[in-house]
C-alpha cells in the first residue's frame, strides 16, 4: 500500500475524498488529512507519504508554496492537485513543481480514481529495481569519499570512482566543510538522525547548486556530522556566505540549529586530508564559542608538525587517565614536560606550539561528558590572548600562559561539577518527598532554577537517566510498596505516586514490571527493577 495524504480545508470535501473513494482497492492507504498545508509539510517532511492529494487555495500556507517547500527539501512526493477553475492560471506553477496532475472542480471522482490508478503504476514501476541501484551508488559514492579525504585512498582513484575530471587542476580549488547536527530534546520525537541529515543535505545541495562554483558531494562523516565537499571554488568568502545562508535556511525550514567548520580552499588534492581536519578543528571551534565572529579562524598546522612534535598515543592515553580520573595537576605537569621535551631540541615556532593547543582542545573536548567541560572550553577558547599567536616569542612564554589558563579552568570545573552533584543530590531529596505530586520537567527545573534543557543535560549526564525515567521509577517502586498493603485500592495507590489517570500508571507499571499493578498484587513473579 502506498500512503497518501489529504490537504483540503473545506471539511466537507476532506471528508467526502476520503470516505467516498476506495483507496484500498487502488493500492493507497489515507494516513492523515490536514486543513493547511503547514501541518501537512511538516507531516510530509517527518512521514514522508508517496503522495499528496492538495487544493490550492487555503489560509495560511497554500497548496503551491507548500509543494515548493517539499521540492526546496528535495523530497521526491507525488501531487495531485484539485482546483477551482479561477485557479487555473496556478498550473503553470504546479507543471514546474512536478505535479503528476492537475484537476479542476467540481471533483469527478471516477476521473480522480482513474489519476490514482495511473499513479500506482508510475509509482511500482521498476521500485525494486531502482531502489538497489540507487543504495548501492550511494554507498559506494560515501565511501569513496569518506576513503579521499581520510586519506585511504588516492586523488586519482577518487576521481575514477566519482566521474570527476581535472581533479589534480592547479586552478581547481576545493574546500571541506563538516556539519554537526544535534536534535533538540524538545524535538527527538519529532525526528530521526537520518531523516534529519537527509533533509539537511537536500538544503545545502539546493544553496550550492546557485553558486559558481562546481559539484558539491555531501556525505556522512559520523553519527552527528556531515561531510560536504565542494568543487571548484574561486574564494572562501563566498563560500563563507554561501555556508550562512545554508544555516539560516536549515532554522528556517527545519527549526533546527546547526555548527559548521569550513577548511580554507586547498588547490592540493592530495591535501583533502588536511581540509578534513582543518574542517574538524573549525567545527570543534566553532562548538565551543557558540559560532561568536569575533574568534579568529584556527589555521591547522603542518602535519610533519604534528608527527614530530605531538602527543604520542601513549601519551594522549596517559593524559585522557588524567581527565577521567580528576589528576589535573598531573595532566598540567605531562603538559609542561612535553614543552620542555620540545624547547630541548627545536627553536620556537607559532605552528608546533599550535599542535601542542589543538591536541588539547581535542582530548578536552572528546571527554566533554559534562556540561561544566562545555562551558569552560567556550572561555578557553574565547581567551583573545591564547589564540594571537605572534604574542608569544619562546616556549616559556606559552607554557605559562597556557598552563595558567589550565589551572583556572580545572579549577572552575571542579567547582562546577561539585555545584552539579548538589543540584542533582536536591531534586532527588525533593521528588523523594513530593513524587505523588504534579511534577514536570518544567516544575522541576524551575525548582533549581535552571532551563529545562540545560537541567535535562545535566541531569543525563550525571545519572546515566533522564530525569522522567528516574522520577517514573521512583513512583512505580513506591507504588509496588503501597500495593503490598491491601488497604488501599490500586486506583488510589495511582493517586498516591501522581498519577490521576489509572491506565497511564497502569501502563507505566506493566512497562516497567513486565505485569499489571493487579498482578503484581496477586503475587506474580516480578522482574528486579529495585534500582534508584
Amino acid at each position: 500500500m502506498y500512503k497518501v495524504i489529504i490537504v483540503e480545508d473545506e471539511k466537507t470535501i476532506r471528508d467526502a475524498l476520503c470516505t467516498f473513494i476506495d483507496w484500498e482497492s487502488l493500492g493507497f492507504r489515507v494516513t492523515a488529512s490536514f486543513d493547511n498545508g503547514e501541518d501537512a509539510l511538516h507531516y510530509i517532511v517527518n512521514e514522508q507519504p508517496d503522495c499528496v492529494l492538495t487544493d490550492i487555495r487555503m489560509p495560511g500556507m497554500d497548496g503551491l508554496e507548500m509543494i515548493e517547500s517539499v521540492r526546496a527539501l528535495g523530497m521526491n512526493i507525488h501531487f495531485v492537485i484539485l482546483s477551482g477553475f479561477d485557479d487555473f492560471a496556478y498550473a503553470k506553477t504546479a507543471i514546474r513543481h512536478k505535479v503528476f496532475e492537475y484537476q479542476v472542480k467540481p471533483i469527478d471522482l471516477h476521473a480522480l480514481a482513474e489519476t490514482f490508478g495511473r499513479l500506482n503504476e508510475e509509482l511500482s514501476r521498476n521500485v525494486s529495481e531502482r531502489k538497489v541501484l540507487q543504495e548501492a551508488d550511494h554507498l559506494k559514492r560515501e565511501q569513496t569519499l569518506n576513503n579521499w579525504v581520510k586519506g585511504l585512498i588516492s586523488p586519482s582513484q577518487a576521481a575514477q570512482i566519482l566521474g570527476l575530471a581535472d581533479v589534480h587542476s592547479e586552478k581547481m580549488g576545493f574546500a571541506l566543510a563538516r556539519i554537526q547536527i544535534s536534535i533538540s530534546h524538545e524535538d527527538q520525537g519529532k525526528w530521526s538522525k537520518g531523516l534529519l541529515k537527509m533533509a539537511i543535505g537536500n538544503i545545502l545541495s539546493e544553496v550550492m547548486a546557485t553558486s559558481k562554483g562546481g559539484e558539491t558531494f555531501v556525505f556522512d562523516d559520523d553519527i552527528d556530522t556531515l561531510a560536504v565537499l565542494m568543487m571548484n571554488l574561486a574564494d572562501i568568502e563566498g563560500l563563507r556566505k554561501k555556508m550562512k545562508e545554508f544555516a539560516t535556511h536549515v532554522n528556517s525550514y527545519l527549526k533546527q540549529q546547526i555548527n559548521i567548520g569550513i577548511s580554507t580552499v586547498l588547490y592540493d588534492v592530495n591535501n583533502a586530508p588536511q581540509g578534513y581536519e582543518e574542517a574538524g578543528l573549525q567545527l570543534l571551534v566553532r562548538q565551543l564559542t557558540g559560532n561568536d565572529p569575533a574568534i579568529p579562524y584556527l589555521s591547522m598546522p603542518n602535519h610533519r608538525y604534528f608527527h614530530e612534535y605531538g602527543f604520542q598515543e601513549s601519551e594522549k592515553s596517559e593524559m585522557v587517565e588524567c581527565l577521567v580520573e580528576e589528576h589535573y595537576d598531573h595532566f598540567i605537569q605531562q603538559l609542561s614536560r612535553k614543552i620542555d621535551a620540545i624547547q630541548a631540541k627545536a627553536t620556537y615556532q607559532n605552528e608546533i606550539v599550535k599542535v601542542l593547543f589543538i591536541q588539547i582542545l581535542q582530548l578536552i573536548a572528546e571527554m566533554e561528558s559534562t556540561s561544566a567541560f562545555s562551558a569552560w572550553l567556550n572561555e578557553m577558547v574565547k581567551d583573545k590572548s591564547l589564540l594571537e599567536w605572534e604574542e608569544f616569542h619562546s616556549y616559556t612564554d606559552f607554557k605559562n600562559s597556557f598552563c595558567h589558563l589550565l589551572e583556572l579552568g580545572f579549577g572552575l570545573l571542579q567547582e562546577k561539577t561539585g555545584s552539579q552533584r548538589r543540584i542533582i543530590k536536591k531534586v532527588k531529596d525533593y521528588v523523594k518527598e513530593h513524587y505523588g505530586e504534579d511534577i514536570t520537567l518544567s516544575s522541576i527545573s524551575e525548582y533549581v532554577y535552571l532551563n529545562p534543557s540545560y537541567f535535562s543535560r545535566v541531569f543525563k549526564e550525571e545519572t546515566g537517566d533522564t530525569f522522567m525515567q528516574f522520577l517514573t521509577r521512583m513512583r512505580m517502586q513506591c507504588a509496588k510498596e503501597f500495593l503490598k498493603e491491601s488497604q488501599y485500592k490500586v486506583y488510589e495507590v495511582s493517586e498516591m505516586v501522581g498519577y490521576n489517570d489509572y491506565k497511564s500508571f497502569s501502563k507505566a507499571f506493566k512497562k516497567m514490571e513486565g505485569i499489571t499493578p493487579n498482578e503484581y498484587r496477586s503475587g506474580k513473579d516480578v522482574k528486579k527493577n529495585d534500582k534508584m
